[in-house]
């Protein structure tokens, strides 16, 4: 009987682990070579997060030309940040007040990619994803691994 109940308590430990989710991530996108396109950034997050940062890598042939807030981060007066460094890109916001955006998924940046005229396709990175509560408690977030593809011209 002591066996039993420690298996239905085990699987009520792992159901609550599977529900959790807090991720950052961009859809798979097309995109012609030697082209631009804005494509947006989503977090789905179960758990309310004051602020948030992330790391990016792009495939060879791809660049970021900007980087914006979208009006749903803007009516929670997120604040941007963007740094690279070498391949890598380190995207963040915070508020400069004490508000979180709420557990919810939407899009959070906009990111204008350009394709060079040799981008053949490949994956985009997005990994070391952080938020935190409104109490400046570290939330662990997913990243995730996007596929661009070519598209016929």
């Amino acid at each position: 009987m002591k066996h039993c109940w420690m298996i239905i308590v085990a699987l009520f430990v792992s159901l609550d682990a599977v529900a959790q989710s807090n991720r950052i991530y961009v859809e798979p996108f097309e995109i012609c070579p030697d082209s631009t396109l804005a494509v947006p950034v989503i977090l789905a997050n179960e758990t309310p997060t004051r602020g948030l940062q992330f790391n990016m890598t792009l495939p060879e042939g791809l660049a970021m030309d900007e980087c914006e807030i979208t009006r749903y981060c803007e009516k929670y007066s997120m604040s941007l940040f963007t740094k690279k460094n070498g391949d890598v890109w380190t995207i963040g916001m915070y508020p400069m007040g004490s508000i979180c955006l709420p557990a919810d998924t939407k899009a959070i940046l906009m990111l204008q990619m350009m394709a060079s005229p040799t981008f053949m396709g490949g994956e985009i990175v997005v990994w070391k994803c952080r938020g935190s509560t409104i109490d400046n408690k570290t939330i662990y977030m997913d990243g995730d691994t996007t596929a661009v593809t070519v598209s016929p011209l």
